[in-house]
């Protein structure tokens, strides 16, 4: 699994992030996104992706990638490693191309945050949901990495329902279970 980060990211989304960290499996080239509110955080998400990865889809962690950022190289993150057999490779100082895989992905995810939110108009306040809507519908895209699959098949053995997706920024309506008001009050 290659690893990266991004950020800082101003201005921060409404939910104070700042950053975000992108995973993405060579063999799927399936990505997993975490927001962060400061990098400190990398210790805790990859604790929550080897759960998850391993209890969800009975797949071993074995081995990731990052760069030789300060967080990635700390005594806590090695000692977990370490401790549950995850091998970790790390690139040379400014050679990103190193770990080409999630160094793209993170190139093309933002270039299309930014589009989206340009497109649309919307405040880049909202830069955390584009990002995290990008890497869903990556996720459903297929790729010639794959052999024209999708990510999402490689990872989970079936094809993606995409009947859901609507153009990001789009206009939406929630459904409001119980109405109490005055039938002509506005809801904003």
């Amino acid at each position: 699994v290659h690893i990266d980060k991004g950020g800082p990211i101003t201005p921060p989304t409404f939910g104070g992030k700042m950053h975000y960290e992108l995973y993405v499996d060579e063999g799927t080239r399936y990505k997993w996104l975490f927001l962060l509110a400061s990098k400190s955080e990398s210790l805790a998400n990859l604790k929550k992706f080897h759960v998850s990865v391993e209890r969800q889809h009975d797949y071993k962690l074995k081995t990731i990638m990052t760069d030789n950022a300060k967080e990635y190289m700390s005594k806590e993150l090695n000692a977990y490693c370490s401790g549950i057999g995850i091998q970790q490779l790390y690139t040379n100082p400014y050679s990103p191309e190193e770990n080409c895989v999630v160094e793209k992905s993170n190139y093309t995810v933002m270039n299309k945050v930014r589009c989206m939110l340009q497109a649309c108009g919307m405040d880049n306040r909202y830069w955390g949901e584009a990002l995290s809507y990008v890497v869903y519908t990556e996720n459903r895209s297929p790729t010639k990495a794959l052999g024209g699959k999708t990510p999402f098949e490689a990872l989970f053995g079936r094809k993606p329902n995409i009947d859901h997706l609507c153009p990001f920024g789009c206009t939406a309506f929630a459904f409001l279970e119980t109405w109490t008001g005055n039938a002509l009050e506005r809801l904003d």
